[in-house]
């Protein structure tokens, strides 16, 4: 299907279904909504612990670093898992287990950059929140093999010696500057030397405490690397989060609007009766040649025809001189699918406007099923079928005079002897005698799906013209009655739709299905 093809087929679906389409948008967001502002507030706690001390260290090491970084990502795994979940449930007698504690309210995010761990709880209780956040911290801190209160210890002790050792490096240093001083003041060789050594030893003193001095600090440092510390607790948030109500309800506006255009689409190509506005043209390929009303009377007089009936009428005749061109003599062929006495009046209405125009007309009751024809014009006698069971007769013997001295009609005859009996394949010869009679031969033929006749007859034809009866025929039926013409190679130039007054197209008192023929018939 080409683009263009294909655009106005989606046209005409939203044209048809718009209702639907609408409809399904504004559920789709009304029920959004509706769920969003029925939702209970939700709030937002955050606490965060440092790992480790290496930042706060006044010679932070980049390995330090990079073992607290790995420390950080395995604490905020373990903040989700039950170790740690239970016992804070537990201690505040939360009413929800670990797993939707875990899954549902808790997150947790790394910040490498500053060996922070950052707990997020989401509940619909502030206080709540804030309260699970910090317990969540104490029971990380409490899991980590090194408690605060003996790192505590150590850090005190460790800070005393270091302390005492500054202390002691600087009387050291005292001492050395003091006899660096009194040396330049001494003369005896003795005393110099004797300086000298005490020097020697204090410089030896001073090393030896530096060193333990450096020792104390790294391990200061080091004992503090798989430890945990809040840096930041979690307070009760003032504000829930934004409910976000525009955008979602827009975005389910949209994908309810998609949604009805699919199923829009979806019932379109599901739907296999002639509803109100179904465009023919896209359903079945045929353009609509005129909307024929059922419930005026046949046009009898010059006053009918400005009846919705007679100005129908006009335009299916107009739209046939359109397509017949400017032929001499043309056969027109008015079928359907099935056999219906409303096809009898549309081709009556249109002999009689034909004749009327001045043109010679002949009306040819081809429906060998039935005499609806013969009805409507109060016509008997021989007719076509004593044409078809004996070719060589004069046509102009069989032709019988009707209201309008134009039109001519050549009956059925229908309840001859054997008349379903008769040799259908003349039907070439009876077409070409009729043609060289008139200007114009309208043919009310069989019907495509009861009777080969039309399939027969359809190939001699210059132009046939489809009435759909939207309460009695589906639109697999049209289909398959064209499909059974054009198979033949007729000239199929559109279709007329059938107007009853009180038209659905699921009527309920659609008539039982006729039967159909084989394909093969």
């Amino acid at each position: 299907m080409q683009t263009a093809d294909l655009l106005q087929r989606g046209l005409y679906i939203l044209r048809r279904w718009w209702w639907l389409v609408a409809l399904a948008g504004l559920a789709s967001g009304a029920t959004a909504g509706y769920l969003i502002h029925s939702q209970p507030h939700q709030y937002v706690a955050r606490t965060t612990l440092m790992v480790g001390n290496n930042l706060r260290s006044p010679s932070p090491k980049d390995n330090i670093s990079g073992v607290s970084m790995t420390l950080a990502g395995f604490y905020a795994e373990m903040a989700r898992r039950s170790p740690i979940t239970e016992p804070v449930i537990e201690r505040l007698n939360l009413p929800f287990d670990a797993e939707t504690l875990s899954e549902k309210m808790i997150s947790t995010r790394v910040i490498p950059q500053a060996q922070l761990i950052e707990i997020t709880v989401l509940d619909t209780n502030a206080e709540r929140a804030a309260y699970i956040a910090n317990a969540l911290a104490q029971e990380l801190i409490a899991y980590s093999p090194t408690s605060p209160e003996k790192i505590e210890d150590q850090r005190q002790f460790t800070q005393a010696q270091i302390d005492d050792l500054e202390r002691k490096i600087n009387a050291v240093d005292q001492q050395i500057d003091q006899l660096k001083t009194s040396l330049q003041s001494m003369t005896s060789a003795g005393e110099i030397a004797e300086a000298q050594q005490r020097l020697r030893e204090l410089e030896t003193i001073k090393a030896m405490d530096q060193g333990t001095y450096q020792g104390l600090l790294d391990k200061l440092n080091d004992s503090s690397i798989n430890s945990l510390a809040v840096f930041e607790p979690a307070e009760t948030p003032l504000t829930p989060l934004p409910r976000r109500l525009f955008p979602i309800t827009a975005l389910a506006t949209l994908l309810g609007l998609a949604l009805g255009l699919v199923a829009a689409w979806l019932l379109e190509g599901w739907d296999d009766t002639w509803g109100r506005g179904r465009r023919t043209d896209l359903v079945i390929g045929q353009p609509l040649l005129a909307s024929m009303p059922t419930g005026w009377a046949s046009l009898i007089s010059e006053s009918s025809l400005q009846t919705p009936r007679g100005r129908q009428c006009l335009a299916l005749r107009a739209e046939l001189l359109l397509r017949l061109g400017s032929a001499d003599r043309s056969t027109i062929m008015i079928t359907s699918a099935f056999d219906a006495s409303e096809r009898s009046r549309v081709s009556g209405d249109l002999a009689r406007l034909f004749a009327r125009s001045g043109q010679q007309t002949i009306l040819v009751d081809a429906n060998l099923a039935n005499d609806a024809l013969a009805d409507l014009f109060k016509a008997s006698g021989a007719g076509i079928q004593t044409l078809l069971r004996e070719p060589d007769q004069p046509v102009d013997a069989l032709l019988q005079a009707t209201d309008h001295p134009e039109l001519a009609l050549l009956p059925g005859d229908v309840r001859a002897p054997n008349a379903q009996l008769v040799p259908t394949l003349h039907w070439p010869r009876a077409v070409h005698a009729l043609a060289r009679q008139a200007e114009i031969v309208i043919f009310d033929g069989p019907a495509v799906l009861q009777s080969a006749d039309a399939t027969l007859l359809a190939p001699h034809i210059s132009a046939i013209v489809l009435v759909i009866d939207p309460a009695r025929e589906s639109c697999s039926d049209t289909r398959r009655a064209i499909d059974r013409l054009a198979g033949v190679g007729a000239n199929i130039v559109g279709v007329v739709m059938l107007e009853h007054e009180r038209h659905t197209a699921r009527m309920a008192a659609r008539r039982a299905a006729p039967q159909t023929i084989s394909a093969e018939a």
